[in-house]
């Protein structure tokens, strides 16, 4: 796997959009690693933006990794909940945003967690998206 593109710029890029957005979502805290050569990130949105947390939930976070794309999580005693967008791996910064504005002001009804890519399987596209963001 020669050639990877680092992934913090799409992210970053990804957490200034949803801050930016018509909406304004509020990231607290980003986690960006690569875990047994799969990229991907966390990012922890700050409270006042999911108020509808109950007791035995910590934290809702969008989640993402090169495998599955974005997703919806939240953090609690429970098994995982997870909401997972779909479609491609990365989509633009602004299509993300878009969508966690729906998910957190909508309903938005949840996917069946797919495997869209394997990290062992090169991508120059992806490769290209997340270099541009460098």
């Amino acid at each position: 796997m020669n050639g990877r593109s680092d992934h913090h710029g799409y992210i970053r890029a990804v957490a200034a959009q949803l801050r930016e957005g018509e909406l304004g979502i509020g990231v607290m805290n980003t986690r960006i690693g690569t875990r047994e050569g799969l990229r991907w990130a966390e990012l922890r949105l700050e409270p006042a933006e999911t108020p509808y947390l109950q007791p035995d939930e910590d934290y809702v976070a969008l989640i993402w990794d090169e495998e599955r794309g974005w997703g919806w999580y939240v953090a609690s005693d429970r098994p995982e909940e997870r909401l997972w967008r779909g479609f491609e791996v990365a989509p633009l910064p602004a299509e993300v945003a878009a969508w966690a504005q729906a998910v957190v002001h909508t309903v938005v009804f949840p996917r069946e967690e797919t495997v869209m890519r394997s990290r062992d399987e090169e991508s120059a596209q992806l490769e290209e998206l997340l270099a541009s963001f460098a």
